[in-house]
């Protein structure tokens, strides 16, 4: 047994029992501090000297500690560091202070170096990051708020405050072979264990709802090209369908919502269907229909579903790892593959064992229900500091005008982050901007029905009911005259409009309301000059 292992703070304490009487012998049986140790500094023999615990380090402690704060303020930014990245930072930092350590220094750090390091900072720990794109890293916590805000009204006008059975979340998701089982397995000690994957056939995705009271819609199946030969073990609840790319269209999502979620949704109205923006869930005949049934339609902020929906926090993982372990038992029988015509079959078990109680936790996790603005923030901006108005208080400082990159003076070393001495090393994140995009809709939306009750319409003693939108946006778009209505979603909102080229079409279409294949073509008529024409004239 190794001796006992003490503190700075404890060798002092031990220190001042020997001044104050206290024998070095008992002193050092009761803290397993060495008797040595402890004579030579009762009687000053390191006076003046600093000294530290156990053998010599190959950071002083002034290093390490700039080196554990800048390893936690690029994590935080979205830039974590790896070991490699570690002991190229402990490599520089020795070399520049020209001390003479046992570090190779070709190489740096081996990898016990790196584990002590670890070791001695609790803070920091090793962990798979998430992959995060950059227009997601700069969603600003004022969309986020101004989301809250819209949803706060939809919640109070509605009268959903208490009624969770009457809130839901609907998307899609794709299962492809790529899926990984993440859980523990038995094998022997000492060796490598390997797992035989047992495959989806080809790509299909996934669409579905749940509600804040923990009921799941019976899904839509979007298989890749055609359909199962055999689709008997589907559940007859669940929808089938196919597509040249087994991702879901505009046509498929407007007969999942017509066909499966409003008979399945309850009887009691109204019911708030909450969404991204992608453009297959925006059609007339979704407006017209959700207004028919009193369904009140709320589509989120762009590129913060991962914050803000219910299924990507906690529900789509779920599912995956789910029907991963049911597929990985069906290996245990001799299958490779699971046939397309098993996938329906194989979702319904793993949609069963998901509880009530994880799809409740989910929407509390979004902050959806019960409403809990605090819950939700990008964290990435509030490391960065970004201010309301979207700018960094720091980036005043001026960048070299030889290579643009970073600012000449080192700003962690302003914040007190890293010290002047290693200020080129132990540089800042690079400030990268989102590009500037299209002008198009930002921010969440609200479609609801809307009684207008004007004079002419009560004095013959009837209503008409509209698709009105509620919209938080600070985008500067572009107006069309207000007699002209987007041909797809059939509003006359803020938004970047596009006119067909045919003399005799008058549609006119919000540019984010066209399928990406139409954004396309329609970029692509700006650079060669050519006419675009909308689906309709194409058609004829």
């Amino acid at each position: 047994m190794g001796p006992k292992k003490y503190t700075q703070d404890e060798f002092a304490k031990a220190l001042r029992q020997i001044r104050n009487g206290c024998s070095i012998s008992s002193v050092s049986k009761s803290t397993g501090i060495p008797k040595q140790t402890l004579y030579d500094h009762s009687k000053g023999k390191y006076k003046n000297k600093i000294t530290q615990m156990g053998p010599d380090r190959a950071l002083t402690e002034s290093e390490e500690k700039a080196l554990v704060n800048y390893s936690l303020y690029m994590s935080d930014r979205g830039y974590p560091l790896t070991r490699s990245m570690i002991r190229a930072f402990t490599r520089a930092i020795i070399k520049k202070s020209g001390r003479d350590t046992k570090i190779n220094m070709l190489n740096g750090p081996s990898h016990e170096w790196i584990r002590k390091f670890l070791k001695r900072h609790p803070e920091l720990s090793e962990k798979h990051p998430d992959v995060l794109d950059r227009d997601r890293a700069h969603v600003t916590n004022k969309e986020i708020t101004e989301y809250f805000n819209l949803l706060d009204k939809v919640l109070t006008s509605k009268n959903l405050h208490d009624k969770p059975q009457c809130i839901f979340n609907c998307d899609e998701s794709g299962f492809s072979a790529r899926e990984k089982f993440r859980g523990k397995v038995i094998s022997r000690k000492g060796k490598h264990s390997y797992q035989q994957v047992v495959k989806f056939t080809g790509h299909t995705t996934v669409h579905l709802a749940i509600s804040a009271a923990g009921k799941v819609i019976p899904p839509c199946i979007i298989y890749e090209k055609t359909l199962p030969r055999n689709c008997d073990f589907a559940p007859k609840e669940y929808r089938l369908s196919a597509t040249q790319n087994g991702y879901i269209n505009m046509k498929l999502f407007f007969e999942w919502f017509r066909d499966i979620f409003v008979p399945n949704c309850g009887s009691q109205r109204p019911v708030l269907l909450t969404m991204d923006n992608h453009a297959s869930h925006f059609c007339p005949d979704l407006v017209d229909l959700a207004i028919e049934e009193g369904i009140e339609l709320l589509f989120l902020p762009p590129h913060a579903t991962h914050l803000l929906q219910p299924l990507d926090k906690g529900f789509f993982h779920l599912l995956k790892q789910k029907m991963t372990e049911s597929a990985l038992s069906v290996g245990y029988a001799g299958a490779r593959v699971v046939p397309r015509d098993k996938f329906a079959s194989l979702l319904y078990h793993g949609i069963n064992r998901i509880s009530p109680h994880d799809i409740m936790s989910a929407f509390h996790k979004t902050g959806m229900f019960p409403l809990n603005p605090t819950q939700v923030s990008n964290p990435i901006e509030i490391a960065m500091n970004i201010s309301s108005s979207g700018e960094n208080p720091l980036e005043e400082d001026e960048s070299c005008q030889e290579c643009g990159g970073h600012s000449v003076t080192n700003r962690l070393v302003k914040l007190g982050i890293v010290p002047a001495d290693l200020a080129h090393i132990l540089v800042e994140p690079p400030l990268v901007k989102p590009k500037q995009k299209r002008k198009r809709i930002e921010g969440a939306r609200w479609i609801t029905v809307a009684d207008l009750n004007s004079s002419e319409s009560q004095s013959a003693s009837t209503s008409s009911a509209t698709a009105e939108i509620h919209m938080e946006t600070n985008s500067d778009c572009d107006y069309v005259d207000d007699g002209i209505d987007c041909s797809i979603c059939k509003l006359r909102d803020r938004g970047f409009w596009v006119g067909c080229d045919n003399i005799i079409c008058e549609r006119w279409f919000h540019y984010e309301c066209l399928p990406s294949s139409q954004q396309t073509l329609f970029d692509l008529s700006l650079v060669t000059k050519d006419e675009w024409l909308c689906e309709m004239c194409q058609e004829e």
